[in-house]
């Protein structure tokens, strides 16, 4: 695939490497299947190099993207949220179980109060699992 790339581009393996950051010999070894397994780094960086990108994709899905609807959301020290949890708003002190923020009454008494972050997660594991329905590959 490299190779391929590569002649699309019309590059030589030493302005591929050039690009990329790499030794002339890394891109001739992997190109010629010296080297078996490369990291993902290097070939990420060859591909990138030739104007390619890699991408994960399935036949259902597609390609699928790194954007996840949470990646904006970040708590106060700007980290992003565990992948695995719902992120909401803190909700108002006296709103529904599920947009209750854990820390109403314990640490803050008003959205006003700078102990209060903007967004939270749901504390009920059982709130965080997967849909019934969902059902996992043949693999999986």
């Amino acid at each position: 695939m490299i190779r391929a790339a590569r002649w699309w581009a019309r590059l030589s393996q030493r302005d591929v490497a050039l690009r990329a950051g790499l030794p002339r010999v890394t891109v001739a070894r992997i190109e010629s299947g010296e080297t078996v397994d490369p990291s993902i780094s290097t070939v990420q960086r060859i591909f990138g190099a030739l104007g390619f990108y890699l991408a994960v994709m399935n036949d259902e899905l597609g390609e699928l993207t790194a954007y996840h609807p949470d990646t904006e959301k970040f708590d106060r020290g700007g980290r992003y949220f565990p992948a695995h949890l719902k992120v909401h708003d803190v909700g108002e002190p006296y709103g529904t179980e599920r947009e209750r923020w854990w820390g109403w009454q314990r640490r803050a008494w008003q959205r006003s109060d700078p102990a209060v972050p903007r967004w939270t997660f749901t504390r009920n594991r059982r709130a965080n699992q997967l849909p019934v329905d969902f059902e996992l590959g043949e693999d999986g």
